[in-house]
């Protein structure tokens, strides 16, 4: 017996009265000869099969949506609410960041440790000291997208990463910026690809002066995250 309930109340629609659930039976190769039940917002497939295939068809039988062998096929758009993301920024401000050891990593951040703004999140939190934490219940894979501006010495090099700071490992990759006094502001754009993020992670922006001791005076700055794996 094989039973099944999938949940549509999740933005999944369409009109009944055009489109039907069918379900395949790859053991005989052949259709179930019941459709779906519908049941508080669910369809519910109840047949015997070892291999079941189902489908959703248009009025043209064109195939919409199929599970099979554990994939899932699509043909049009999908669209999903609520997805895990964490967007934070700050911009028009200048914030100067010491680099007093040359090739030490600090903490891009202010005297209050609360240079960023939090615009949105979903399964992150932002918590004191400009610290990025992961709340989901899985271990994922976190995409980061960073984008960091600001001016230096002339002939300053700055290096930029993000650091895990619950396994006290950098999560690669870093970028770095060539800096040409105050009347030119640098800024880069770089991906930090988390692989293995468990939850309660947390994260923080660093910045190093490459081969000096000279600040780094920040005037933008964003981090915007997203799950992109389980």
């Amino acid at each position: 017996m094989f039973l099944l309930a999938l949940n549509l109340s999740a933005q999944i629609t369409y009109n009944q009265s055009k489109y039907k659930w069918v379900m395949y039976d790859a053991t005989k190769d052949k259709y179930h000869p019941t459709f779906a039940k519908f049941d508080s917002g669910c369809v519910i497939f109840d047949m015997t099969g070892t291999y079941p295939k189902i489908e959703l068809r248009g009025p043209d039988s064109t195939v919409i949506f199929k599970l099979f062998g554990g994939t899932m096929n699509f043909n049009g758009r999908i669209e999903q609410k609520n997805k895990y993301r964490y967007f934070m920024a700050f911009q028009d401000s200048v914030r100067s960041v010491s680099c007093t050891e040359s090739g030490t990593w600090y903490q891009v951040t202010n005297a209050y440790k609360n240079l960023f703004t939090l615009v949105d999140s979903s399964g992150f939190n932002y918590i004191a000291g400009d610290t990025i934490k992961y709340t989901g219940t899985n271990s994922v894979k976190i995409k980061f997208q960073i984008h960091v501006g600001g001016y230096g010495a002339t002939s300053n090099r700055y290096g930029f990463r993000l650091f895990n700071v619950t396994d006290n490992a950098a999560v690669p990759v870093r970028s770095t910026i060539l800096t040409f006094g105050s009347t030119s502001t640098m800024c880069t754009s770089f991906i930090a690809y988390d692989v293995a993020a468990n939850t309660g992670d947390k994260y923080i922006l660093q910045v190093r002066n490459i081969a000096s001791t000279n600040v780094i005076n920040m005037t933008v700055g964003s981090v915007f995250a997203e799950i992109v794996d389980y």
